[in-house]
């Protein structure tokens, strides 16, 4: 293991203990495909300003991967755009930016 993917371990381990010490779920972003419906709930533009990726709609929920779970703003803002009640779920930002940048180049 070289020290990149040292510090990746390291930093995905204290997100897991931060999420379960917060009783938020942790979701491995480089592991997980999310639900197909989520696609196009919110647009790319919203998801990179406000660093989140929806995970998962059941009902009236939402699963949603967020850099910052103590962002209250823009889980207001999901809420009222959605109508759903969003569930925080703590990611690692390096891998939702990655995605994010990706959908940008995609032309998502």
């Amino acid at each position: 293991m070289d020290d990149s993917e040292r510090d990746d371990f390291l930093e995905r381990q204290r997100l897991k203990n931060l999420a379960q010490r917060s009783g938020f779920a942790f979701a491995d972003l480089d592991r997980i495909k999310p639900g197909d419906d989520v696609n196009g709930l919110l647009a790319l533009s919203t998801m990179r300003r406000l660093q989140i990726r929806p995970l998962k709609r059941d009902g009236n929920n939402l699963w949603l991967a967020m850099a910052d779970t103590t962002d209250l703003l823009a889980r207001a803002e999901v809420k009222e755009v959605t109508n759903c009640r969003v569930i925080p779920v703590v990611v690692v930002p390096s891998a939702l930016e990655k995605w994010l940048t990706e959908q940008k180049e995609l032309g998502a």
